[in-house]
């Protein structure tokens, strides 16, 4: 998967005629921003209305071997009447990027870029420091998530979570049956009771708040370090089944998270840091001897060998691998200049080995 990222915040100047210029520099990267989209893409920067009217667009072209690239679009009067307007950069012209795969539109490989909305008329010439991912997850629905277009990549969406909502998007499709790999989570899904979800590490809460957003009687908990809370809370705005809860896995498990009962705990792409694993386990551990059939749903992009301590430390603990699948975030025609295996993210389930003795 490829991310759009502004390396400068959108912005408004104003030309003859009460018309002007929207622009930004932007960068296409992977989803930790090492290595540069390898190959040639369409790129298309459409200014807009707050309510999606189109005022202007431009189309560009990101070359194999950039390392960003001028977006510069002339607005008329209307950029600046009075209503706010938002910048989307985006490879394609949809009003949201496609995660699932029906046949009659391909699915996105490279996640588009909203800015934050601005308001030229009023002297708010510049987009906040925010970037908004706007994602098609089926039933008509789209999922809005915010980032943040700061240098640090803890508040940024990465594969894993990508991959976590295409699947949850899939087994969750209007067609009410089973279509996943993963039949312990398809199973608990496909019950139709309530459930309680606890995602940890969860950074902007793209996982838990897809989960919610498809399954009316699920209950999400995010819980994240501190500096996570603003963005959590942005993000959760509108959703009342989702509610964010501070929690250090190197400190005692806050207790209106550790008296809960939770049916699935989510874990995405929070494996790079081996160092934390044993503390990341062991948070785990505590929360299956209070909900001993939880099912533990992990979304993990292969980046270095020394990650596989994580499972290792997980099954001393006795939770066992019950389901694995994989899946490619980059279609056939758009992984060539990749390295094998570099865009493949494993999904797996695991249980305490106790269940079903």
């Amino acid at each position: 998967m490829q991310y759009i990222r502004f390396l400068k915040k959108p912005r408004f100047k104003a030309g003859a005629r009460r018309g002007g210029t929207v622009s930004t520099l932007i960068v296409v990267t992977s989803d930790l921003g090492e290595s540069f989209m390898p190959r040639d893409s369409p790129i298309v920067g459409t200014v807009r209305h707050i309510d999606g009217t189109v005022i202007a667009r431009r189309e560009y072209t990101w070359a194999a071997g950039m390392r960003c690239l001028a977006i510069d679009i002339s607005v008329g009067a209307q950029a600046s009447n009075g209503k706010a307007i938002v910048l989307q950069v985006s490879a394609h012209e949809r009003p949201a990027d496609q995660l699932c795969s029906p046949v009659e539109l391909p699915r996105s490989t490279v996640l588009s870029a909203w800015s934050a909305p601005f308001n030229p008329g009023k002297n708010e010439v510049e987009a906040g420091d925010f970037v908004e991912r706007r994602m098609d997850i089926g039933r008509e629905k789209y999922l809005g998530v915010w980032e943040e277009t700061k240098d640090s990549i803890a508040l940024h969406i990465w594969d894993a979570g990508v991959a976590l909502v295409t699947y949850l998007s899939e087994v969750l499709s209007p067609t009410g049956e089973p279509s996943g790999s993963l039949d312990t989570l398809d199973k608990l899904l496909q019950s139709n009771r309530r459930l309680n979800v606890l995602e940890l590490g969860s950074g902007c809460g793209i996982v838990g708040l897809t989960l919610a957003q498809l399954h009316s009687r699920c209950q999400v908990t995010l819980s994240d370090l501190p500096l996570a809370a603003d963005i959590s809370n942005k993000n959760i705005n509108g959703h009342p089944q989702v509610a964010f809860r501070e929690l250090d896995w190197n400190e005692d498990i806050p207790e209106d998270i550790s008296s809960q009962y939770f049916d699935a705990v989510i874990v995405s792409d929070c494996m790079y840091n081996v160092d934390a694993a044993p503390a990341l386990v062991s948070v785990i551990a505590k929360l299956f001897q209070k909900s001993p059939e939880t099912v533990l749903v992990v979304g993990h992009k292969r980046r270095h060998e020394s990650e596989n301590q994580f499972l290792h430390l997980l099954e001393q603990s006795g939770i066992v691998l019950t389901d694995r699948t994989h899946m490619d975030t980059q279609g056939e025609e758009e992984a060539e200049g990749y390295a094998e295996d570099v865009n493949v993210v494993d999904l797996y389930t695991m249980r305490s080995a106790t269940v079903g003795e």
